[in-house]
């Protein structure tokens, strides 16, 4: 989250006011110190587990909600083709029919 003195230094820069430069430089190099500080928190938290780390990385980098619905179409899919070889078997099997 952004904190308080980060907002008006960047509100100060959209409108193009320079008064203190100096004071944004150091606030824009404890942002990059604190920034990657945080992500190598996070993943070094996840390096132990392959999954679960891989999963996290893809919801930082692209939408959760594009990403929700995509593995939601891949489990609708996964399913429709699972009834089909269990129909197409029950054929071929229980009823000794042709199942194409």
């Amino acid at each position: 989250m952004i904190s308080r003195h980060e907002r008006a230094a960047f509100n100060d820069a959209s409108r193009g006011e320079e008064n203190q430069p100096l004071l944004r430089e150091e606030q824009q190099a404890s942002m990059q110190q604190s920034g990657s500080a945080i992500e190598a928190k996070k993943e070094s938290f996840w390096d132990g587990v392959p999954l679960l780390g891989g999963i996290v990385k893809l919801y930082d980098k692209y939408d959760a909600t594009f990403l929700t619905m995509l593995g939601m179409q891949y489990f609708n899919q996964g399913t429709k083709v699972l009834v089909y070889l269990a129909s197409a078997d029950l054929f071929k099997a229980y009823y000794h029919l042709s199942p194409g």
